[in-house]
């Protein structure tokens, strides 16, 4: 009996199945959409092919593609759905009826007292043949909303009605204004190690300053940049009654203030080993103080190493003024193919940052470097030097991510004096400028482009600039393809050094999949003793490409780079592995 049935099963399963694909869904097709393509409304839908057809879905499609022409300002549009038989399921029609689009013929504000007309309609972003979309609608409301917060007035309400006669519409503000405010007070809440008078200075809010929603966001900011905190929200104390002193209160969620790194890897190239421990305390002396100290030993089995030694202390807001000081000790050692150098030295400076992507620094660099040669066709085997100088930097930055941009400018021009009233061995003065450039393209691609320029000059007593206060370019960081500092006009053993620097960078960078990603580069650079020594005909360049795998302190990176200018003989290029992206 039981074998009897089992063919009639399986030609009841096959038969629910062939019926059940008839339901699924061949095609999807819009018809009567002239402002927007079918492939753009079908990202907009959750019916998708393939799928069983299903009528919850069709009705909320409806609803989805109606609310979007309305939203972009097609205020009687409608849409239905039409299904047919396809050859093995069925055909999807959604049909649209746009009707006409709505334009802006006429904006008015009513309200008004504090700032002239002409103000607050430039600040709306809206002008006379608009389409009527909802989204700039909003934005509007939020721009004047913005305008009076920023500007004390905290009560601000903002009302808009709109009045549609055929394909035009008449657009009215209403704006209730409200007190000005002042704050009288702030309050911190949630902190334990943080100290209430530190993050209040870390806010940069004066008391009896005229309110400002811009500036309360700007301190949320800033407290987020100290990294004590995981958590930084802010409220008004007193807005319910509308009073004209508010209290602002933050409450913050502290992240531990110490941490210790440590880091084993391998680098190439050059072929070395990685060692990395470093300690950080960001609340020494519970005062908001930042203490680093790092360490970094590269060795290999040839007996080559470098160590580096580094250590950081920051105090913000020094003497109670919105200026940061940090001083760096270092000490480098380094004994490469026998060559031998060790430096020792010094920064000290104040920076001010004058905004949200402004900052300024001025620093002190004190460097005292011996080199031990081990040629001994050299007459002087040992060199050594100490510069003394000041340096001044501006930078801006726009970047919207620190490991990984997709959109921004970076730009640092940078001014140093050696020597002469600030002593030293070396008078030169240098000059730099270094601009990235980022860019999304075709959604899921970044155009990253960087450009740099250097020239140091000498003066007074120097009449040669060190090899030490020299540019150097050629490596994983600068002109991949090429050795470490492999070019230039100077040399000592393999490396080279100049006076003039240019250097390109072009890189295409794929989205991260499953936390992979891809990069295509082209890189380019020169190295002169003078400007007029540089010519196109010697420029260097090379391409490649490379893999990068994401993780929380940046991307790791695998690149494969190869010379096209003059490579010599059996080149087929270099692998470079190591963290971050090369700019």
């Amino acid at each position: 009996m039981t074998f009897r049935l089992l063919p009639n099963l399986i030609l009841l399963l096959v038969l629910w199945g062939l019926v059940r694909g008839e339901d699924k869904i061949e095609a999807i097709r819009f018809q009567g959409n002239q402002s927007f393509s079918s492939k753009f409304l079908r990202r907009l839908i959750v019916t998708k092919l393939k799928q069983l057809l299903n009528e919850v879905d069709l009705d909320s499609d409806r609803t989805t593609l109606k609310n979007f022409y309305y939203n972009e300002g097609f205020l009687t549009a409608g849409v239905d759905t039409q299904i047919e038989a396809g050859k093995i399921g069925k055909v999807v029609n959604f049909i649209i009826h746009e009707g006409v689009r709505v334009r802006i013929n006429l904006i008015s504000i009513s309200g008004f007292t504090v700032f002239p007309e002409k103000k607050i309609l430039n600040s709306l972003n809206l002008k006379i043949g608009d389409y009527l979309k909802t989204q700039l609608l909003e934005d509007a409301n939020k721009r004047i909303s913005d305008l009076y917060k920023n500007s004390g007035y905290p009560y601000v309400e903002v009302e808009r009605e709109i009045e549609v006669s055929d394909s035009l519409a008449l657009l009215h503000f209403t704006i209730e204004e409200g007190p000005i405010s002042y704050i009288k007070a702030v309050k911190i809440r949630g902190n334990n190690r943080v100290g209430s008078w530190t993050i209040i200075r870390a806010t940069e809010i004066r008391l009896g300053e005229r309110f400002s929603q811009e500036r309360l966001y700007q301190a949320q900011r800033r407290l987020y940049a100290t990294r004590l905190f995981e958590r930084v929200a802010f409220s008004l104390l007193g807005i319910e009654e509308k009073s004209e002193s508010l209290t602002v209160q933050f409450d913050v969620s502290e992240l531990p203030a110490r941490e210790v790194n440590f880091g084993i890897g391998y680098q190439l190239p050059p072929s070395r080993f990685l060692f990395g421990l470093g300690w950080e305390h960001l609340n020494f002396l519970n005062r908001g103080q930042n203490l680093l100290l790092n360490s970094e030993f590269t060795p290999n089995f040839k007996g080559d190493y470098e160590l580096n030694l580094r250590a950081t202390y920051r105090v913000p807001y020094l003497i109670k003024t919105p200026l940061n000081f940090a001083t760096r000790p270092f000490l480098n050692l380094a004994n490469l193919a026998g060559n031998r150098t060790f430096e020792l030295g010094l920064e000290t400076g104040i920076n001010r940052y004058l905004g949200a992507d402004w900052g300024i620094n001025l620093s002190n660099r004190f460097r005292v470097v011996k080199f031990s040669y081990s040629d001994s066709i050299q007459t002087d085997t040992t060199a050594r030097g100490i510069t003394n100088s000041l340096i001044f930097n501006v930078i801006y930055d726009s970047r919207n991510n620190f490991f990984n941009p997709n959109q921004g400018v970076y730009l640092a021009p940078t001014l140093e004096i050696a020597g002469g009233l600030l002593l030293g061995q070396n008078d030169f003065y240098r000059t730099s400028l270094e601009c990235r450039a980022f860019q999304s393209i075709f959604e899921r691609l970044v155009l990253a482009l960087r450009i740099s320029f250097g020239a140091v000059t000498p003066y007074g007593r120097t009449s040669v600039i060190p090899y030490y206060e020299k540019f150097v370019i050629g490596g994983r960081n600068t002109l991949r393809g090429y050795d470490e500092k492999a070019i230039g006009p100077d040399s000592i053993g393999k490396e080279h050094y100049g006076d003039f620097l240019i250097n390109t960078n072009l890189e295409i960078r794929t989205g991260y999949l499953k936390n992979f990603g891809w990069v295509f580069f082209w890189d380019g650079g020169e190295l002169t003793s003078r400007l007029a020594d540089f010519n196109l005909s010697g420029y260097q360049f090379s391409i490649g490409c490379g893999l990068r795998f994401n993780t929380p302190v940046g991307p790791i990176r695998l690149d494969y780079g190869k010379r096209l200018r003059n490579p010599p003989v059996n080149d087929w290029g270099k692998i470079y592995l190591g963290l971050l992206h090369a700019f």
